[in-house]
């Protein structure tokens, strides 16, 4: 389920009333109940937020940043995305992708 997906479906299932501590502790349960029905290990979700943080997932996320060219629109969210899996998974962040240099001339100017 993607992550958009997965705030929608939620979203519907929390009505307006809930505090928001509630119901972003509500949020990480749902999300570490995901992960379990998927198999992650326990081991591997982060307790604060629900997320999956397997060297699996890590993978996944850093062949992505590697397939989408990097524009000036994006070197903030790729800078975000490193940071997240600096402070989760230390051990493997030295296998994060480098930024890559725009070819494109029209994205180097941005």
């Amino acid at each position: 389920m993607s992550a958009q997906m997965e705030a929608t479906a939620l979203g519907r299932f929390f009505s307006a009333s809930v505090p928001a501590d509630d119901y972003r502790t509500s949020l990480a349960d749902m999300r570490t109940a995901l992960c379990l029905a998927r198999g992650v290990d326990i081991n591997d979700i982060d307790a604060a937020q629900g997320w999956d943080i397997s060297s699996r997932a890590f993978d996944a996320v850093a062949s992505r940043w590697l397939s989408t060219p990097l524009t000036m629109y994006r070197e903030r969210p790729y800078d975000a995305a490193r940071a997240v899996w600096a402070r989760l998974r230390p051990d493997l962040i030295s296998s994060w992708p480098p930024r890559a240099t725009p070819t494109d001339p029209e994205v180097s100017h941005g």
